[in-house]
């Protein structure tokens, strides 16, 4: 029987898949480890809360936790989230009494969530959006949703007070990535749990043998000579918009409409239950199926919280440069083939290999 159990979780409306290249890493490094890649939260499920994903990550690890000395979490994107949340329901339940807790890992994590407090009108519709489009996670990685006491999850889960604090606590490491650049889905801030981002001022200066991995020089960046490609671009850009921006709002809404509808009716149905903080057991969700959308703002306080309080733990945080067109899906090699930014995995290997041995 393997000694250690490494647990990972997918992100947002994603899928176990999502993870088949770190899956492969950690294989073919670590040895006398069961990989489990949680499936039973796949697509539409993920928008019911990282609580609700958490209570069922909860359920996957405990059927496979049998003879396991030691644990570790890798989480990607909301993945991370719902790592979180399982953390703290496995410490109420004594799990960490008899397995050892040896890493937490986030890749491209909004442990502070998605956006600050709107400055822009685009960044007021992204939060309308947010909580209208996404449910339950759409309102936690907005940090408007009451999750205890009227506090939202993500404040909760960095109170030192509660269960999710003091298991994540109990690691050994704890490591976060971030994306510099081109994750149009979770910024560097709130992956790097920081209230500033260095690369905004500063050249990235990449690691020896490990391209992908970078640190802020001391050298600031330099405005870049505009060319005429630059300004064709975005004239095509601006022409097309008219066009192209109707068409991609229809879709994107009517695709995330239905999946957010098919997670209203789980709850409608008694299909998905909301979780009881301390409690094992759980309750039924009261009236938000079908009730009033939120469009509240959030505001700025839970996330300088989440931040200070996180921070007080020791955190290993690496900052990730990728040139794709995704970073939030490089960062993970989602659905490659090839090795391309292969350095990443390595890099975050490299780091804990030798405590599975």
């Amino acid at each position: 029987m393997p000694k250690h159990l490494i647990v990972l979780s997918h992100g947002w409306f994603g899928n176990a898949g999502h993870l088949d290249n770190l899956v492969k890493d950690l294989q073919a490094n670590i040895k006398d480890a069961y990989i489990l890649n949680i499936t039973n939260y796949p697509g539409s499920f993920t928008f019911d809360g990282a609580d609700v994903c958490g209570e069922k990550a909860v359920a996957e690890i405990l059927k496979h936790s049998e003879d396991i000395l030691t644990v570790s979490f890798i989480g990607y994107s909301q993945g991370g989230l719902i790592l979180r949340y399982a953390i703290g329901k496995l410490y109420n339940l004594g799990f960490f009494k008899r397995v050892e807790p040896l890493y937490f890992i986030t890749y491209a994590t909004p442990h502070c969530g998605t956006i600050g407090k709107p400055k822009t009108f685009g960044a007021y519709v992204f939060v309308g959006l947010q909580n209208m489009f996404l449910y339950r996670s759409g309102r936690q990685f907005g940090l408007t949703d009451s999750f205890l006491d009227k506090r939202p999850l993500l404040e909760v889960m960095a109170d030192p007070q509660h269960c999710f604090y003091k298991g994540l606590a109990l690691f050994k490491r704890r490591i976060a990535l971030a994306n510099i650049q081109k994750d149009r889905s979770v910024s560097w801030e709130t992956a790097f749990i920081s209230h500033t981002n260095p690369f905004k001022e500063y050249e990235a200066k990449p690691l020896d043998g490990y391209p992908s991995i970078v640190t802020a020089s001391d050298t600031k960046i330099q405005p870049k000579k505009k060319t005429l490609s630059f300004y064709l671009n975005w004239a095509l850009f601006f022409a097309l918009l008219p066009v192209l921006f109707p068409l991609w709002l229809v879709l994107a809404t009517s695709i995330l409409g239905y999946q957010s509808i098919k997670s209203r009716l789980r709850f409608l149905n008694r299909g998905a239950v909301v979780p009881v903080l301390e409690e094992t057991s759980t309750k039924e969700i009261e009236g938000d199926a079908f009730g009033s959308v939120d469009l509240m703002l959030p505001d700025l306080e839970p996330r300088h919280y989440i931040i200070e309080q996180l921070n007080k733990l020791t955190w290993t945080k690496i900052s990730v440069c990728l040139d794709a067109f995704n970073a939030h899906a490089a960062i993970v090699r989602r659905n490659r083939k090839d090795d391309l930014f292969a350095d990443i995995n390595a890099y975050v290997i490299k780091e804990i290999v030798n405590d599975f041995e």
